[in-house]
């Protein structure tokens, strides 16, 4: 009864702790109330920083200063006991080398009604440091009001966290101006550097030059909302090393983004995500970032793109030199353009041939095809024909591809190359080859029918798990085949696990499953299992030592010839689920496997053989979480270790990577990967946590979502909820007009920010996810 008590307690506690905190009353256009110990300036008179500076060591040398005159230098750290209020009037701040600290759970700064902020450090290794987490927007600065504004030249702010947006600073109105200094290792939900929220009617201006730096922040450097109107310009300085994205905006808001100098890298997700409506204009600079377009972009003078841009179905890229485009719209990248690489980004259809061809053309002799990151692509509407002296590179990016029924086929009379950018693809669609196949990643488990040359031209190869057909006229010259194999014409090479029926030729190639050699075989070369190996009237090679015709002593002959029998070696089941593994067996030779339509991998396992696992996320929006491993035996590993490597146990194996949403660590309290981690060592440690998080957010959820909507699982079913919510709106793409509910609704959580574009349809969804998405459609209200 105890134990259920404190179950029951636990699970309201977190729930009350998960419920949106209530509205803050305001200053103006937002600002938070300032407690009865706020410092405040407003009855401050004139002072800017062009006159004499008055030098101040502690607070009460700080408010008076600031009344007096508004233009001080720190001669001493300063801690607050409250915030320092701007309104319409003028402070300088020379940190002159020192720091103030905030008050606990407070901000540093207000700026409201035309009052403007400068400051500065003349000696260097000046801070503003945080302490605790500020509710609401703006965690060390918030700055509101038409002609309000902020000039930062030195010093550091660092430290700070907002609950809600905007950890370094947040702007609904004014002019931030920042030639120095830096923004660092400040923490928001979004906009954790700068949050630039304009209320409607409002505009916000921030400009970065010189050495400015924004840098270390979760999640994301700089964050441009819809509302109001918004100008961001970049000559210099840095944005770098950020969790999310370094420059973020929103869809259908007035922005614009003028960059004619400055660097943004490093981030965890996208360097730049420009957004349905937003202009991105880049000039004489060098943009060497990762971009998501939706907006447009336009590159003037010597603009140069050196990273790769995803040009979205709405995108538009109108002139620049790019390195790399991988392009979903119809005709979003203009003739001025010039390019390195193009990719062509396709969801549920194929190209046509005469698109084929104009890829081909666009992309400089290869129509190189990748699926959109968040399609699904499981019912391809259309069948792929790849005409004569066309060139088409199909990366499968860890997708599982099917068509929408058998008609749906692959039939390439050019030059196909399959790729896997990804992990654990699948390709279940019907392939007939009267060209060359390049059979480079992957793996294929629809019929496969070859009239022309299959070979492997890359360090990856392609696993045939289904059956092929390999006709008269048709060549295989490598690859890897599980599944059955027919061969009619002529086997040159490859490695083959599955069943082989040969009506022509082998001259090479490693046969471990059964062989059968019909009476047209001819088998010259190759390595054989012959215990498996069955001759039905073909031809076989002559073994080693055997006799002559002219040879005397037959039965001397064969006896000397007689090798030794090897010992028997004992060998385990391991299987391998969302992962990828390498095993080498005591001659240090590989292990082959059997893959499922899962992409679970199967193996026959010598004792003490060597075993290697890695998980390799398919996107950044999944993370690996730790190695869940099922055997009789017991293994001595860190089962947090990825990849993790271990000596083959004289028993069977299952072991299975186990993964989660790559954004719980910053945005929820972790629970599930701490619970799993403990379960290792102890389950019933584990069960409270993992119980009172299921049933807190599970109350949560049966509260606030309406009567009978049941919890998401995954990715659509998360979007398809919020869209519903949200009074399904028409996405800003143009969508087929057969476009299911579905797509829709991913299609418009992806334009709404509400689920990142990296994550994959079918990927599981977290509760803390359902959260955060519920409310913030609900704020969209």
């Amino acid at each position: 009864m105890k134990k259920r008590l404190i179950s029951m307690a636990l699970a309201v506690s977190m729930a009350v702790s998960i419920m949106p905190a209530p509205a803050l009353a305001t200053v103006g256009g937002g600002g938070t109330t300032l407690g009865d110990d706020a410092i405040t300036l407003s009855d401050a008179t004139g002072g800017t920083s062009s006159g004499t500076a008055t030098p101040v060591s502690d607070l009460t040398g700080l408010t008076d200063a600031a009344t007096n005159g508004g233009n001080v230098q720190l001669s001493g750290d300063i801690t607050l006991t409250g915030t320092l209020s701007i309104n319409n009037k003028e402070l300088s701040i020379d940190l002159n080398g020192h720091t103030i600290t905030a008050a606990n759970n407070q901000r540093a700064f207000n700026i409201s009604n035309g009052g403007t902020l400068e400051i500065k450090d003349s000696v260097g290794k000046g801070i503003i440091q945080g302490n605790g987490t500020v509710t609401g927007r703006g965690g060390a600065i918030y700055m509101e009001g038409s002609g309000s504004a902020l000039t930062i030249s030195g010093g550091t702010i660092q430290g700070f966290t907002a609950s809600t947006s905007g950890g370094g600073v947040y702007m609904s109105d004014g002019t931030f101006n920042m030639t120095g200094g830096a923004i660092e290792n400040c923490t928001a939900p979004e906009g954790a550097g700068v949050e630039m929220y304009p209320d409607s009617g409002n505009t916000c201006t921030f400009t970065m030059s010189d050495s400015a730096e924004i840098k270390n922040c979760s999640n994301n450097g700089v964050s441009i909302a819809w509302s109001g109107t918004s100008k961001f310009t970049m000559s210099g300085g840095t944005i770098d090393n950020n969790k999310g994205y370094g420059l973020w905006t929103s869809a259908r808001s007035n922005t614009e983004i003028l960059l004619s100098g400055g660097t943004i890298t490093n981030s965890e997700r996208y360097d730049m995500v420009i957004h349905t409506g937003v202009q991105l204009r880049v000039n004489n600079a060098t943009v060497s970032g990762k971009i998501q377009n939706r907006g447009t972009i336009t590159g003037t003078g010597n603009a140069e793109f050196t990273g790769t841009v995803v040009n979205e179905s709405a995108g538009k890229i109108e002139s620049g030199k790019f390195k790399r485009i991988e392009d979903a719209s119809a005709t979003g990248v203009c003739n001025a353009v010039e390019y390195e690489a193009y990719v062509k980004l396709i969801g549920y259809s194929w190209p046509d041939e005469s698109t084929l061809k104009a890829i081909q053309d666009k992309a400089h002799g290869n129509a190189q095809l990748k699926f959109q990151s968040y399609v699904t692509p499981d019912d391809m509407e259309n069948t792929l024909t790849i005409p004569e002296d066309v060139t088409v590179t199909v990366d499968l990016t860890g997708k599982q591809v099917a068509g929408v029924n058998a008609e749906k086929k692959i039939i390439n009379y050019g030059n196909l190359t399959l790729i896997d950018s990804g992990t654990g693809s699948t390709l279940n669609i019907p392939i007939e080859n009267d060209g060359t196949l390049n059979a480079n990643g992957g793996t294929v488990t629809g019929e496969v029918t070859n009239k022309g040359t299959i070979t492997t031209t890359g360090e990856k190869a392609t696993q045939f798990s289904g059956g092929v057909t390999n006709e008269s006229d048709g060549k295989i010259e490598n690859g890897t085949f599980s599944g059955e194999v027919t061969n009619n014409g002529a086997i040159n090479d490859g490695t083959f696990s599955g069943k082989v029926t040969n009506n022509g030729t082998i001259g090479n190639g490693n046969f471990t499953g059964a062989v059968t050699n019909e009476k047209t075989g001819v088998i010259s070369g190759g390595k054989f299992d012959e215990s498996q190996l069955t001759n039905n009237g073909g031809t076989l090679p002559p073994k080693p030592g055997d006799n002559k015709p002219d040879d005397t002593n037959k039965d001397n002959d064969k006896k000397e010839d007689t090798e030794p029998v090897a010992p028997v070696v004992k060998r385990y089941d391991l299987t391998v689920k969302n992962a990828e593994v390498t095993v080498k067996d005591a001659d240090g030779k590989a292990v082959e496997f059997t893959k499922a339509e899962d992409g679970t991998l199967t193996a026959k396992v010598p004792e003490n053989a060597e075993v290697t696992v890695k998980y390799t996320a398919p996107t950044d929006a999944i993370v690996f979480d730790l190695w869940s491993i099922n055997s009789d035996a017991k293994l001595d590993v860190n089962v947090k270790e990825n990849p993790l490597t271990f000596k083959m146990p004289a028993q069977a194996v299952t072991i299975e990577a186990m993964t989660q949403d790559a954004t719980i660590e910053s945005e929820g309290p972790g629970v599930l990967g701490t619970a799993a981690m403990i379960g290792v060592a102890g389950a019933g440690t584990a069960v409270l946590g993992y119980t009172g998080y299921m049933i807190g957010t599970e109350l949560y959820l049966n509260t606030v979502l309406p009567a009978g909507a049941a919890i998401p699982q995954n990715t659509t079913e998360l979007a398809k909820l919020l869209w519903t919510e949200a009074g399904k709106p028409a996405p800003a793409a143009v969508m087929a007009e057969d476009a299911t509910d579905e797509q829709k609704a991913l299609t418009w959580a992806v334009e709404s920010q509400l689920i990142s574009a990296d994550k994959p349809a079918d990927a599981s969804v977290g509760r803390w996810e359902v959260i955060r998405g519920w409310n913030r459609v609900k704020e969209m209200k």
